[in-house]
């Protein structure tokens, strides 16, 4: 494409200009499934640019935006500069950009939401579970069976049930993972931070519905436990 001749513009005098560098494919970024074209031109004399972007060290913004103004009338005391802020600003107070938070926002309050309510859930049928069982756990320590026995036992089985959920969950994470891979940005789909804190979260949960219930039989005299219904 270097060197080449592209016309574009629309109108009776369309432009050509001739191709001198070639960039990294643009993504947008509110959806990084789909790209964007995009010509880098010099400013003309014709040409009224609406913005004028100066990169800057971060630790020199302020500095530059007090002193720009001033700047620019010692070369130019004719031309007007209309407004000067920084582009996390201006970003900041585009409609684009604040609808696009409050999306991830919504998406966040609801995700959280969803795991609460997964949480709870677990905790439910773990403690069901284990508290369904407390005639067992009677019976077993009538026969000599030690509270860390009985304890290793459950945390083992209710593990292993567990690591089962775990793995056909990241399973299913994955396989939907084109489902949402538009509404994400400047993390993958299959962030491992977001993983890791769910895997730590449900696991957590689940052992301690599991533990919670069983320390409680474990404490109960056998022939309580055994009459348990």
């Amino acid at each position: 494409a270097l060197g080449c001749l592209i016309q574009h513009g629309g109108g009776s005098e369309p432009q050509v200009c001739r191709v001198v560098g070639v960039v990294s494919t643009l993504r947008n970024p509110y959806d990084e499934t789909s790209e964007w074209g995009q010509i880098y031109q010099p400013i003309s004399p014709d040409q009224v640019p609406i913005y004028l972007h100066i990169r800057t060290a971060p630790e020199m913004e302020s500095s530059l935006l007090q002193n720009l103004g001033s700047m620019i009338r010692k070369i130019d005391p004719e031309l007007t500069v209309v407004s000067l802020t920084s582009l996390t600003k201006h970003y900041r107070g585009s409609h684009t950009v604040q609808s696009a938070r409050m999306n991830a926002q919504v998406i966040t309050l609801f995700g959280m939401q969803a795991m609460f309510l997964a949480g709870l859930g677990l905790y439910a049928v773990k403690a069901h579970m284990v508290a369904t069982r407390t005639r067992e756990i009677g019976v077993r320590m009538a026969l000599g069976a030690s509270r860390r026995s009985v304890l290793a036992l459950v945390f083992r089985q209710n593990g292993v049930s567990t690591l089962v959920g775990l793995v056909l969950g990241i399973l299913l994470a994955v396989g939907l993972t084109s489902l949402i891979r538009g509404a994400l940005y400047g993390i993958s789909s299959m962030d491992p931070v977001s993983m890791a804190a769910t895997v730590i979260l449900l696991s957590t949960t689940s052992l301690l519905a599991g533990y919670i219930p069983a320390r409680r039989a474990v404490r109960i005299d056998p022939m309580v436990a055994l009459r348990y219904e």
